[in-house]
């Protein structure tokens, strides 16, 4: 994430702003209100992989009209479907990447935003709309709830318990 936040604040005309949540929380408390209006005020949000697939950093983008930069999860994810250029800007998990293919992944999504950043506002909207409503229908705690008990059935009944 840091070497990306880096690269970001050198995408010139671009006016992305960095907001280092790590920084924040450690030097100062961070309203969630100010952290709301930031990601108001965005056409973009990167959001780093969570720990678990109950992570809920993609499913609060959908509220702000932005357009998520996700990594391909390296976790397993509740009915999430991540398509590039459709609703979110996708990119490979860097973690596992050695030196060379972590450079060319960087500077690929780097393309992708001078891309996006050129697209008429209607056109980015249209994005932002499918994430939301994609999660809308597909991440929701229902889903999430019937997700576990099919896992539990499935760990009774390969474990005969």
């Amino acid at each position: 994430r840091k070497v990306l936040l880096e690269k970001f604040k050198n995408i010139s005309g671009s006016n992305i702003k960095i907001i280092d949540l790590d920084t924040h929380y450690s030097k100062e408390i961070f309203s969630n209100l100010k952290l709301e209006k930031e990601m108001a005020d965005s056409k973009f949000i990167l959001s780093p992989p969570g720990r678990s697939w109950t992570t809920t950093r993609h499913v609060n983008l959908s509220c702000f009209n932005c357009i998520p930069i996700i990594c391909e999860p390296d976790i397993q994810t509740v009915n999430l479907e991540l398509n590039d250029g459709k609703n979110c800007i996708k990119y490979k998990n860097l973690k596992n990447l050695e030196l060379e293919e972590k450079i060319f992944e960087i500077e690929n999504l780097i393309k992708k935003l001078y891309y996006y950043l050129e697209k008429p506002n209607h056109e980015l909207e249209k994005i932002s709309k499918n994430w939301r409503d994609h999660i809308f229908e597909n991440h929701t705690v229902e889903k999430k709830s019937l997700y576990i008990l099919k896992t539990l059935e499935n760990y009774k009944r390969k474990f005969n318990i």
